[in-house]
C-alpha cells in the first residue's frame, strides 16, 4: 500500500498491518520483503521488523533462499541472515529459478548455480 509517498502493508481485509514508513516496498517472498529507507534497501519480516539493515543500492525478492542485491555498481546474492553467499561481482544478474541465475560480466552472459541447492 502506498500513500503520501510512503509504503506500508495491509492484510487481505484492507487493514494496515505495517504502518506507512518506507520509501518503497516489495511484496513478501519467502517470508521477507525488500524495503527502501533513506535511499538504501533492506528487508523486513511479516511483523514489520527490520531483519536485514538497509545497506544495498538496489535489491530484489528472495528466490530459492537467496536475494539479488546491488552494492555500488555490482550485483551479488545474500541469504536470509544478510550474509553474502555470492559476493557482488556481476554487472547485471537475475534471480534464481530452478537452481540457476543468469549473470553478466563485461559483454559476456552466462549462468551460475545456486550454491544452496544440491546438485
Amino acid at each position: 500500500m502506498k500513500n503520501n509517498g510512503k509504503w506500508g502493508y495491509i492484510d487481505n481485509r484492507g487493514n494496515v498491518v505495517i504502518e506507512l514508513q518506507f520509501d518503497h516496498g516489495y511484496k513478501f517472498s519467502e517470508g521477507l520483503a525488500g524495503v527502501k529507507i533513506n535511499g538504501k534497501w533492506g528487508y523486513i519480516n511479516k511483523s514489520g521488523t527490520i531483519v536485514i539493515q538497509p545497506q544495498f543500492t538496489d535489491a530484489y525478492n528472495f528466490f530459492e533462499e537467496l536475494a539479488l542485491v546491488k552494492v555500488g555498481n555490482r550485483w551479488g546474492y545474500i541469504n536470509k541472515n544478510g550474509n553474502f553467499v555470492i559476493q557482488p561481482q556481476f554487472e547485471d544478474a537475475g534471480g534464481f529459478y530452478e537452481g540457476l541465475a543468469w549473470v553478466q560480466v563485461g559483454d559476456k552472459y552466462g549462468y551460475i548455480r545456486n550454491p544452496l541447492k544440491s546438485q
